[in-house]
């Protein structure tokens, strides 16, 4: 192995990457997790509208029954518009899900002390010997190789996580949008009954 020209400000720079790897996770969690609130709110708005709706007596100002009979085909594509808007909300609810479940596609690199995930079943003989590792001590550049393994793994971690809220987000956004131009329709449906 190559010598470390700076072994100390190496081990800095490593351990800087790696508590900023975790403070992106975390972040990457609470927007999850503020992204799943909303989804999970605005999955219920349209249902919530369209109960009320078909609640309402056939005289009431606004009734679903006089939509449909003065606009049934507007009445039709909102409602085909409502369901794919649902369904993006789901995908939307699903994405944000796999943000939390993300995990390193590559664990060939075995158990590092750092952060020692293995399966008690499959690894642990190299697990035990990886730890034991701690009782003999460790020069500087094992204790590098252990950050690079890590650091390779925490930038899969995080680009799973960023791909799958990108996907949360776009759509969020697509079934909000879905949902005002179902709402429009009805609307535009609504004032041709008046």
């Amino acid at each position: 192995m190559d010598e470390i020209k700076n072994p100390e400000g190496t081990l800095a720079h490593a351990q800087a990457s790696y508590a900023n790897c975790q403070d992106i996770i975390k972040f990457i969690d609470t927007k999850t997790g503020v992204i799943i609130g909303l989804v999970t709110l605005l999955l219920g708005l349209p249902l919530l509208v369209v109960k009320w709706l078909l609640e309402q007596e056939s005289g009431a100002l606004i009734s679903i029954t006089a939509i449909t009979e003065q606009s049934p085909l507007r009445s039709i594509v909102s409602l085909v518009i409502l369901i794919f808007g649902i369904g993006a909300e789901l995908l939307a609810l699903i994405n944000g899900a796999w943000v939390l479940l993300a995990r390193p596609s590559d664990t060939r690199a075995g158990t590092v002390i750092l952060f020692p995930m293995f399966d008690p079943v499959k690894a642990k003989l190299e697990a035990t010997e990886s730890l034991m590792r701690l009782h003999r001590g460790l020069a500087t550049t094992d204790i590098l190789l252990e950050y690079e393994v890590q650091l390779y793994r925490l930038g899969q971690i995080l680009h799973e996580k960023v791909r799958h809220l990108r996907r949360s987000i776009w759509c969020f956004a697509f079934g909000i949008t879905l949902y005002v131009i179902a709402l429009g329709l009805l609307f535009i449906a609504y004032i041709g009954t008046n």
